[in-house]
């Protein structure tokens, strides 16, 4: 370790935490990940990884990884539950075409595999079983409290800790996440088609999407308008996933949707929350990135991808200041101020917007009134049955793509 290099303690070791860690080192700073949890475990799931989020990966040299270790989509089919047929295109290839890369579908466990195993390439700490409980800001540095006794000080430091974040709470106070009123119930299935498919199936006051992870194997989730109840929320036991499979209105549903359901070897259901956009993601010396700072729900696919963005820009302002270069004995406050705040001009402005987009596109998907139910199946039918409808909408979600071509 330097004795002059610029110190950055990142609490979080899920998605964010890793890759802001990653960005730094590539750029000379001092990086610690502290994580809560007491080992890496396999938290079930899977991740849509975008285009946007792969150029960012790219820029720390993991794109590769993540497309060898996932699949590539290359198909998207809606449906109706008795399998009319709304909108059958190869959109992901041509969004691969448009962007320079593709949308891969991936288990979260191997994303966070490979992080771990590029922080221990490149010597970086990450530190397990370590609970933040405070956060003290000095004159000329700040402390990380954990549960166990320890502190840590440094010059910088980046929450990463997602939706439920304690530096969050710790910089302003504590508050709820919103309940959008929705659950997912998740599965892995073996399942094998000749291309790779992204599946929507349209209901009334309920939705159904699927990805490939792999050749032969998919992800899935139902979604549900239900009342907030926590204690329900988990992995479900073998009867309880059993009696899903069994009772649940998805199971006279098409294909593929009856056989994923079959197929599903663990199931799990999740609560789907988001919290009202923050003005300012900073105080001093503490900064927050990710669902520690936009947390969304998931209808879009875009929660990981714009962490990712945020590493991207986070590096950007903090390297363009010559911060690295100063040493750690003169990082100001003043500094960090005009830097997090060129960070927060640039990201919340966009992260606010697709949080309530993808709000907006999850009431949509459990719409309960017939009607609207069938105006929504035409719209969504002539809007990604036509290039032209579709394509600005993409281009603006992932202009990060077309706006930023290297970091400096």
């Amino acid at each position: 370790m330097s004795a002059n290099k610029v110190r950055v303690t990142v609490i979080g070791g899920g998605i964010a935490g890793p890759v802001i860690a990653l960005y730094l080192h590539k750029y000379d700073f001092e990086v610690t990940v502290f994580e809560r949890v007491r080992e890496p475990k396999d938290v079930g799931g899977s991740l849509n990884i975008w285009p946007n989020g792969l150029k960012s990966l790219s820029m720390i040299g993991l794109h590769e990884k993540i497309i060898q270790n996932g699949e590539v989509l290359k198909m998207h089919k809606i449906l109706k539950p008795n399998g009319e047929v709304l909108v059958d295109t190869d959109y992901p290839l041509e969004v691969q075409n448009i962007a320079g890369f593709p949308v891969v579908g991936i288990l979260r466990s191997a994303v966070s595999q490979i992080l771990r195993d590029e922080l221990k390439e490149k010597c970086i700490d990450i530190h397990f079983n370590k609970e933040l409980v405070n956060i003290i800001e000095e004159e000329n540095c700040v402390k990380a409290i954990f549960q166990d006794g320890t502190v840590v000080e440094s010059d910088i430091l980046v929450g990463g800790d997602g939706i439920h974040s304690k530096c969050r709470a710790t910089l302003f106070g504590v508050e709820k996440p919103t309940y959008t009123g929705l659950t997912q119930t998740i599965g892995l299935s073996t399942y094998k088609s000749d291309l790779s498919y992204l599946f929507n199936v349209y209901g009334i006051g309920q939705f159904f999407i699927s990805y490939a992870y792999s050749k032969d194997s998919y992800c899935w989730a139902a979604t549900l308008p239900e009342p907030e109840n926590p204690e329900t929320w988990k992995s479900l036991s073998k009867e309880q996933a059993e009696n899903f499979q069994r009772t649940s209105h998805f199971t006279t549903w098409c294909e593929p949707v009856s056989t994923l359901l079959k197929n599903s070897d663990r199931i799990i259901k999740v609560g789907l929350y988001d919290r009202p956009a923050l003005k300012s993601w900073h105080k001093s010396r503490v900064v927050l990135i990710g669902d520690a700072a936009h947390p969304t729900s998931p209808h879009l696919g875009q929660g990981a991808n714009q962490a990712m963005e945020d590493c991207f820009y986070l590096t950007r302002y903090l390297v363009r200041s010559n911060i690295q270069k100063l040493g750690h004995q003169n990082v100001s406050a003043k500094l960090l101020e005009e830097v997090f705040t060129n960070f927060e001009n640039e990201r919340i402005p966009k992260t606010s917007a697709l949080v309530k987009e993808a709000r907006i596109t999850g009431e949509l998907r459990v719409c309960e009134d017939i009607k609207k139910c069938q105006e929504r199946d035409l719209n969504l039918s002539a809007f990604w049955s036509d290039k032209k409808k579709w394509e600005p909408v993409i281009q603006s979600r992932l202009k990060f793509i077309f706006e930023e071509k290297e970091l400096l």
